[in-house]
């Protein structure tokens, strides 16, 4: 398609509207999800990293022998 103004473009032929309301809608749909794996991802490292702390914690020390070497 070729348009002869900036303004032909954006009305898409009378369906801007429908066209450019699906782009945002897409774009904004793509954005929250890049924002919810990101918050996911934040959320499940910071409880791996508790569970790692928890477990060395709880380890005990080995046990030292004492021989009379």
């Amino acid at each position: 398609m070729y348009w002869n103004n900036l303004s032909d473009f954006i009305a898409m032929g009378n369906h801007g509207v429908y066209v450019w309301g699906s782009f945002f809608a897409c774009a904004a749909a793509l954005c929250l999800e890049w924002v919810l794996i990101k918050s996911q991802r934040r959320s499940i490292v910071r409880q791996i990293r508790r569970a790692a702390t928890i477990q060395h914690i709880n380890q005990k020390p080995p046990a030292v022998s004492k021989d009379a070497s």
